[in-house]
């Protein structure tokens, strides 16, 4: 698996979040949200990052099976997929 660094995955993924989020921010939501793995390696450009090839995203599909299961009020149900899906929480 191909690793990067923060810039690296800052200059790919800065766009995903209209460039709100710096450098710094962005590697620590991506850690955080279990995106994006420390490889514990450095190289000149700074330390090393991979993604996590178990990481689950929440797709459009799975928020609008729950809506249509359970009515358009479905705020906090979406909530808890999403919580489960990123945090294993549920």
């Amino acid at each position: 698996m191909r690793s990067f660094t923060s810039k690296e995955f800052w200059r790919r993924h800065a766009p995903d979040f209209n460039f709100d989020l710096n450098e710094e921010q962005l590697i620590e939501k991506g850690l955080e949200r279990g995106f994006i793995l420390h490889c514990g390696f450095r190289k000149p450009g700074g330390m090393l990052f991979r993604y996590n090839p178990h990481y689950k995203s929440v797709t459009a599909e799975d928020v609008n099976e729950v809506i249509r299961d359970n009515g358009t009020d479905a705020s906090e149900m979406v909530q808890d997929l999403v919580d489960e899906e990123l945090y294993g929480e549920h």
